[in-house]
C-alpha cells in the first residue's frame, strides 16, 4: 500500500512497483489530493502506473469526487472510497489533551480503507472447514493477485456519471460483504469473480 504521491518520475519506485507486481503483490496507491480546480494536476506516482496498482481517490459521504481530486487516468480503473472526515487514531503531540483521534481526509486515508477491504476478502479465502480450504486453491491463486482483487473491486463498485466524476467507480463493499449472505454464498460469489485457473493471470 502506498499513501505517498510524487509529481515526477522516480525510477527506483517504478522498479519496486514492477517487481511487486511480478510477484503478484496487490498495491493500492493514493492518487493525490492536489487536483483542486487546476486541470494540470494529474494522478501522482505510483498511482499513475497503469495496470500495476489500484489508483485510489477519496469520496465524500455522498460518493462525490472532491475538488481536491485530480482527473482520473484515462483507460485506468479509477476507484473511489470514503475519504473525507474519517475518524482515525492519532498520536498526541506534547501538551495536547483533546483525545487521541482526529477526523482526516484525503486519498492518503482512503487508500488504507481499500487495503483493509482487500485484506478481509483475502483472509476469508483462507478460512478452512474440516481442515480444508473452503475456496479452492486455483481460485485463491487468482484472488491473491492484482488482477483478482481488481475483479472484486470492479464487482462491488458503482460507476459514476462520466461527466461528473471522470469515470471513477465508488467501492461499495456491502455488495459483497453482506451479513445476510450465507457462508456458502460468499464462497460461490468469490469463486465466480475469479478465473478458472492460475494460468489466466497473464494479461
Amino acid at each position: 500500500m502506498s499513501s505517498l504521491g510524487f509529481d515526477k518520475r522516480v525510477d527506483a519506485i517504478l522498479r519496486a512497483i514492477r517487481e511487486a507486481y511480478n510477484l503478484n503483490k496487490i498495491i493500492p496507491a493514493a492518487a493525490s489530493n492536489s487536483g483542486s480546480l487546476d486541470l494540470e494536476k494529474r494522478v501522482a506516482l505510483p498511482a499513475n502506473t497503469h495496470g500495476l496498482v489500484l489508483s485510489i481517490q477519496p469520496a465524500t459521504g455522498y460518493s462525490d469526487k472532491p475538488l481536491t481530486s485530480p482527473t482520473g487516468s484515462y483507460g485506468d480503473h479509477n476507484l473511489m472510497i470514503l475519504g473525507e472526515e474519517i475518524r482515525a487514531a492519532w498520536l498526541l503531540s506534547a501538551g495536547e489533551s483533546n483525545g487521541n483521534t482526529r477526523y482526516v481526509s484525503g486519498s492518503s486515508f482512503a487508500t488504507p480503507l481499500t487495503a483493509g477491504i482487500a485484506a478481509l476478502v483475502l483472509e476469508f479465502s483462507r478460512q478452512k472447514a474440516k481442515n480444508v480450504f473452503s475456496i479452492s486453491e486455483k481460485h485463491r491463486a487468482v484472488l491473491w493477485s492484482h488482477r483478482g482483487i481488481r475483479e472484486i473491486f470492479q464487482y462491488v463498485s458503482n460507476i459514476n456519471d462520466m461527466s461528473t466524476h471522470s469515470g471513477y467507480c465508488t467501492i461499495s463493499p456491502w455488495k459483497l460483504l453482506d451479513y445476510k449472505r450465507s457462508y456458502e454464498g460468499f464462497i460461490s460469489e468469490i469463486e465466480k469473480l475469479t478465473f478458472d485457473s492460475p494460468a489466466a493471470l497473464s494479461e
